[in-house]
């Protein structure tokens, strides 16, 4: 290396130097030689020299060995060798990162591929490097596609064991079926493994609404959750059923009522006639002046009551009071009693007096008939003799 260097002092072997630094100057020994020997003080002068600093304990002092020709020969020598050593490490460093970034990229290029896609930013930095070998392109090609027919396999698996379902979304994204709920579709039992809002395109899958939740679910209809949904639903459909015809019922029984009524019985005659006390055997009146009334009395009479108060309805018919306009109906009296005659009455007794006689011998039957007469017909004398004339 070359020094700028200030002759201070001259001595025996060394030369008193001040040194160019690159902060400041600083002093140092420089040996006299060949190429120093002519230096005076106060020369200033270029030198190449071998630098070196000793270390003791009164400080450090620099000393510069100043090189001859043969000299800088062997360094320049040395120095040649040294960089070529340097750019073979070098270039070796270089392919060994080289190497390794290939390998580090053909592994990410494998993983990519074991996965069923491409890493293109991979296979661009191998083709840079050299790398992306036909063998290596085939290998890579292979696995894609393997794994994307394992993909396939999957999938159809998947498809295998659960159900895809479209259910119509009335109640919006917060309505959507949740994990583990139950839902039945086409007599089979599902639980919903997840679900998936969708707010458009409902009738292009047959699904009667815009909105729809696609639902992905297990059919659990074979086992024993299943079985007690469907029981459960059974017994709904059964209570349903057993309700409607008890509706129809109850119906067939107000009409059959109402049709003994009008059949058979009479309209209600009068004018502003009360509504009859009694039992309300029915009665579907509302507040728009509708309905019919069924009406049992006391004394046994059925009335059926029209209500007629509707507006813009005919009131003409109307002679029954109501909280509106009015109504009008029919009435079906009972029958009147049919009293028994006197051979009706004796008939009875003689009967009740030989079922009380029986085979004992010990009654006068005379005596248990007249008894069982007086027991009927309320203790009035009655001619014995006549009544079992009658009797027989």
């Amino acid at each position: 290396m070359k020094y700028n260097i200030e002759v201070i002092k001259i001595g025996r072997k060394w030369i008193d130097v001040s040194v160019s630094g690159k902060v400041s100057n600083y002093n140092a020994q420089l040996l006299i030689n060949e190429i120093t020997e002519t230096l005076t003080a106060g020369d200033k002068a270029e030198i190449e020299c071998k630098f070196e600093n000793k270390s003791s304990g009164y400080g450090k002092k620099y000393f510069l060995y100043p090189l001859t020709d043969e000299e800088k020969a062997a360094a320049a020598a040395a120095a040649t060798v040294a960089a070529a050593a340097a750019e073979v490490k070098a270039e070796a460093k270089a392919n060994d990162y080289r190497n390794r970034k290939i390998n580090d990229y053909i592994g990410y290029v494998r993983n990519a591929a074991k996965e069923g896609r491409a890493y293109d930013n991979g296979v661009d930095k191998l083709k840079e490097w050299g790398a992306w070998t036909d063998e290596i392109k085939t290998e890579i090609k292979e696995t894609i596609a393997s794994a994307k027919a394992a993909k396939e396999e999957q999938k159809a698996a998947e498809d295998a064991k659960y159900a895809n379902i479209n259910l119509p979304a009335y109640n919006g994204f917060n309505g959507k079926p949740k994990a583990g709920v139950i839902i039945v579709q086409k007599g089979r039992v599902y639980e919903v493994v997840s679900s998936f809002y969708n707010s458009h395109d409902g009738w292009s899958f047959g699904v009667l609404n815009e909105e729809f939740y696609s639902v992905k679910a297990i059919d659990v209809t074979e086992t024993a959750r299943g079985a007690a949904k469907l029981a459960e639903l059974a017994e709904r459909e059964a209570a349903k059923v057993a309700e409607k015809a008890a509706e129809v019922a109850e119906k067939a029984r107000i009409d059959a009522i109402i049709a003994e009524i009008k059949d058979n019985g009479e309209r209600v005659k009068g004018d502003h006639v009360d509504m009859p006390d009694g039992e309300v055997i029915y009665d579907s009146f509302d507040n728009y002046g509708g309905g019919e009334r069924i009406i049992k009395t006391a004394d046994g009479a059925m009335w059926y009551i029209k209500n007629n108060g509707a507006d813009g309805g005919d009131w003409s018919p109307n002679n029954i009071r109501t909280s509106g306009a009015g109504a009008y109906g029919w009435v079906l009296y009972p029958p009147e009693p049919v009293k028994p005659t006197k051979s009706d009455i004796f008939r009875a007794a003689h009967k009740m007096a030989r079922e009380l006689k029986g085979n004992d011998d010990s009654i006068d039957y005379r005596a248990q008939f007249a008894a069982c007469l007086r027991y009927i017909y309320g203790g009035e004398k009655i001619d014995v003799k006549n009544a079992v004339k009658l009797a027989a």
